[in-house]
Parts: structure tokens; C-alpha cells; sequence
């Protein structure tokens, strides 16, 4: 039997978790809007995932137009493991996608995010495609339980 290991953050220090949180929010900026589906998003899955209230409330009024995004991600990039630097892209890649587009813009700021954070572009694609892979089956989901129709 193999054992599973759940990749976290919640156990963080306080401040690494701030910069994280930042981090992914000017990265969804990148496109030049920080909507509040994408602000929420990441904050809806801080709570779930046991983060404080004192950090979300950090993330809530993070001014991401006036945050540098490479000093974050620099700062950042030596308190995590490499598991928690893929769910920092991961977590980028799904709050950038919140408000239905994935832009240009933030496509290639997480591109860049990456490379920064040591991670082969090659993993980036497949992160990509797995939050690509997990809005279809919530589609599928939603069509077939919450509405009751057909895929």
C-alpha cells in the first residue's frame, strides 16, 4: 500500500505565508486586473487549506498594483520546497483563470514566476493542463448533479 502525501502550506510561518499569498495574487495581476473572482478564489482556498485569518486578511488588502512581483517571488523562493513552489504556480494558474481568461499577459508573468522558482517549463504545461482538466470536470459535474442534465 502506497502511502499519500498532501502537499501544504498552512504550516508555514506567518510571513512566508504572506508572500506566498502576494505572490499569486500580483501574478494574476500580471494582465493588468486583479478581479475580485480571482481575489476570491485564493482566499476561498486559504481558508480551506487552514490558513490564518490574520494572513487572509493580508491577502484581501494586498496592493498588487504596487507590489514588484520578482522581489516576491525572490524573496519567497528560498522558504519553500520544491512541491510548495508548484502549488505557488498551480495556485497562480487557477487565480488567473478565476475570471474566465487566462491572459497573456499572466501566462507568461507564471512563466517567468517559474523559471524564477527553478521549476522546468515543461511542469508549468502540465500544471496548465491539469487546471484545464479540473474546470471540464466541474463542468461535467455541475451539468450532471447540480443542474441535473446531460454532460
Amino acid at each position: 500500500m502506497t502511502r499519500s502525501h498532501t502537499v501544504t502550506i498552512a504550516a508555514l510561518p506567518g510571513q512566508v505565508l504572506e508572500l506566498y499569498g502576494c505572490a499569486v495574487l500580483s501574478l494574476a495581476g500580471a494582465d493588468g486586473e486583479l478581479s475580485k473572482r480571482e481575489r476570491d478564489l485564493l482566499l476561498e482556498e486559504g481558508r480551506r487549506r487552514g490558513i490564518p485569518e490574520p494572513v487572509l486578511a493580508g491577502w484581501a488588502g494586498f496592493d498588487w498594483q504596487a507590489a514588484d512581483r520578482r522581489e516576491l517571488l525572490t524573496r519567497v523562493r528560498p522558504l519553500l520546497r520544491p512541491a510548495q513552489a508548484r502549488l505557488l504556480i498551480y495556485d497562480a494558474i487557477r487565480t488567473a483563470r478565476a475570471d474566465g481568461s487566462y491572459a497573456l499577459e499572466e501566462r507568461r508573468a507564471i512563466e517567468d514566476a517559474a523559471e524564477l522558482l527553478g521549476l522546468d517549463p515543461e511542469v508549468v504545461n502540465a500544471l496548465v493542463g491539469l487546471v484545464e482538466m479540473e474546470e471540464a470536470v466541474r463542468k461535467v459535474r455541475q451539468g450532471l448533479i447540480e443542474e441535473g442534465g446531460r454532460p
